[in-house]
């Protein structure tokens, strides 16, 4: 004889079915689920779209829950000068992608990142820069031999005491992707790979 228990369903089918529901419920009051229905001859485009627009809706309110810069939002400005003296600012490079990477010499898996960031900044010199910001409490004292044995081919500069709070750095490495319109349209912290980095700059070539 099945119990009262297993005559129940199970807590995660209903708490699928109810994400479903309110899945679908969402699709439909979006323009572009709407369109399904009026437009019969787009509709799997019009789904896509929806899909799209709902995920994208969700992880901005998860980004914003969690401290993080909302993707596509205008990058903060910064002003910071590099190791010859030039000064160094992110709107200068409108019009190109940015891949803004914090890091120290102490960190290893920055270290291990830079390699990759020489080569991305040769390969798509037209159209990408690299801004190195370092966190090095030294300085210069630091930076500068690291930078000179690597052949960095790209502007580094040492971090302001408001870059931590202006972009959210809670750890390093952490990179940020900026678009040609000057947004943020990705994050991502801790040790990447360079594959992540390539499939992000041809993202918003």
């Amino acid at each position: 004889m099945r119990t009262r228990e297993a005559r129940q369903p199970k807590r995660w089918v209903l708490s699928v079915a109810a994400t479903a529901a309110v899945v679908a419920i969402m699709l439909l009051a979006l323009p572009s689920a709407r369109a399904v229905a009026l437009e019969g001859g787009r509709s799997l485009t019009s789904v896509h779209e929806a899909l799209l627009e709902f995920h994208n809706y969700i992880y901005a309110e998860f980004r914003l829950l969690t401290g993080q810069p909302p993707l596509r939002q205008e990058a903060p400005e910064l002003v910071l000068t590099d190791s010859t003296g030039k000064v160094v600012r992110l709107t200068d490079y409108r019009g190109k992608v940015v891949l803004l990477n914090t890091w120290a010499t102490w960190c290893a898996p920055c270290k291990a990142e830079v390699p990759w960031f020489v080569d991305l900044q040769e390969y798509y010199a037209g159209d990408l820069v690299v801004l190195g910001v370092s966190f090095d409490e030294d300085g210069w004292r630091s930076v500068r031999p690291f930078l000179d044995a690597r052949q960095v081919n790209y502007p580094v500069m040492l971090a302001a005491p408001e870059m931590p709070d202006l972009y959210q750095v809670k750890q390093l490495p952490t990179t940020f992707l900026i678009d040609r319109k000057g947004r943020i349209a990705g994050t991502h912290e801790t040790l990447a790979s360079k594959k992540l980095y390539e499939d992000w700059i041809r993202s918003v070539l």
